[in-house]
C-alpha cells in the first residue's frame, strides 16, 4: 500500500495543484493508495505515525525538506517501512543528495516504476529536554539563525505570495551575518577528541553534502557511511566571514584556516551563549548544549 502525506502549502502554495497532477497519474495506473493533507506544523508527524502502524508499507512525503523531516519523526521505524519522497519545497536538499528528480512526476516514476532501495543513515539531535531525528543536516549558530528567522519572519509569507520563497533566505542570511552571536564553542567527537573555538559562527552537522538549497558545507559528506561531517566556521571579522560563506557556493571554503571539517559518529557541542539550533531547516530550539549521533538503525528509502 502507498501512503502519501501531502503539504499543500509547499512550493509557494503550489503543493495542492502538484498533488492533483500526481493523483491523475495514480488513477491512470489504477493503483491503490491513501493520502492526507497537512494543515499545520506537526501534522505530518502525526499522520506518519498513523500510517506507519500498517506494515509493510511505503510512505511518501510530498513537500519540502521540512515535511520530510516531520514524516521522518513520525515513522515507527520498528515496522517494515519504506520511505519515498517527492520534492516540492524551496531547498529540496534531501532529494538532491539522493538523486531524486526535482520534477514531481519524474520523482513519482522513480518510486513506482523501478524503485532503487537504499538504506540511509538517520541522525538524532538532543538537548536536556527533547530529541528529534534528522535526515539532511542539523546545525547551531548562523545557519540555524536563518532557519529560525525565516520561521518567524513575515518576509517569507510576503515573498511566497509572489513565488519568491527562495529569496527569503538570501535576505535573512545577510541580516543573520551581522546579527548572529560569535560564541566560544567546545566540540567533543565520539567522546574522545575535544576542540575549542573562541568565536564560532556556526557548526553544521551534515549527513548529506549540502543544505539550504545546495550549499555544500561538507562536500564529502555521505548518508551511507555511518558518520557525520561537521563544518565549523570561526574566528573571523563579519565582513571576512561573508567572503568565506560566499566561497561555500564554489566549495572553496575548506581552504580557509578558519574553516574546520571533522568526521564522527557522535558529537557534543557546548557554547557559552544560547544559540539557535535547527534540524533539516526546522526549528529545534535555542540551546547551548546539544548532542548528535547516527542511529544504529538505517532508513529504507527510495532513491534514483
Amino acid at each position: 500500500m502507498y501512503y502519501f502525506i501531502v503539504n499543500p502549502a509547499s512550493c509557494s502554495g503550489k503543493g495542492r495543484s502538484i498533488w492533483t497532477q500526481i493523483k491523475i497519474e495514480l488513477s491512470r495506473r489504477n493503483l491503490s493508495y491513501q493520502y492526507a493533507f497537512t494543515q499545520k506544523p506537526g501534522d505530518a508527524a502525526c499522520i506518519a505515525a498513523s500510517f506507519s502502524s500498517d506494515s509493510p508499507c511505503t510512505i511518501i512525503a510530498v513537500g519540502g525538506d521540512g515535511t520530510a523531516n516531520e514524516v521522518l519523526n513520525g515513522l515507527c521505524l520498528k515496522n517494515k517501512i519504506c520511505f519515498g519522497y517527492i520534492p516540492t519545497g524551496s531547498s529540496n536538499d534531501l532529494a538532491r543528495g539522493l538523486g531524486i528528480p526535482s520534477d514531481p512526476l519524474e520523482a513519482l516514476s522513480c518510486i513506482l516504476d523501478s524503485p532503487k532501495f537504499t538504506f540511509m543513515d538517520i541522525g538524532i539531535i538532543k538537548d536536556a529536554s527533547h530529541q528529534k531525528r534528522f535526515a539532511v543536516s542539523s546545525g547551531i549558530g548562523f545557519d540555524a539563525g536563518i532557519c529560525h528567522e525565516a520561521f518567524h519572519s513575515p518576509v517569507k509569507s510576503i515573498l511566497n505570495r509572489f513565488h519568491l520563497g527562495r529569496l527569503t533566505y538570501t535576505v535573512i542570511a545577510v541580516h543573520q551575518l551581522f546579527a548572529v552571536k560569535r560564541s566560544p564553542m567546545k566540540l567533543t567527537l565520539d567522546k574522545k577528541e575535544t576542540f575549542f573555538f573562541k568565536k564560532a559562527y556556526m557548526a553544521a552537522i551534515m549527513n548529506h553534502p549540502c543544505e539550504g538549497g545546495g550549499i555544500h558545507f561538507c562536500p564529502d559528506a555521505s548518508c551511507y557511511d555511518g558518520a557525520f561531517d561537521i563544518c565549523i566556521i570561526e574566528g573571523l571579522p563579519r565582513i571576512a566571514a561573508a567572503v568565506v560563506l560566499l566561497s561555500v557556493f564554489r566549495k572553496k571554503h575548506t581552504k580557509s584556516r578558519h574553516v574546520h571539517i571533522f568526521r564522527c559518529r557522535t558529537a557534543r557541542i557546548k557554547t557559552k551563549d544560547f544559540l539557535p539550533v535547527h534540524m533539516d531547516g526546522e526549528v529545534f530550539g535555542i540551546c547551548r548544549d546539544i548532542s548528535v549521533s547516527v542511529m544504529n538503525q538505517k532508513l529504507c528509502i527510495i532513491s534514483k
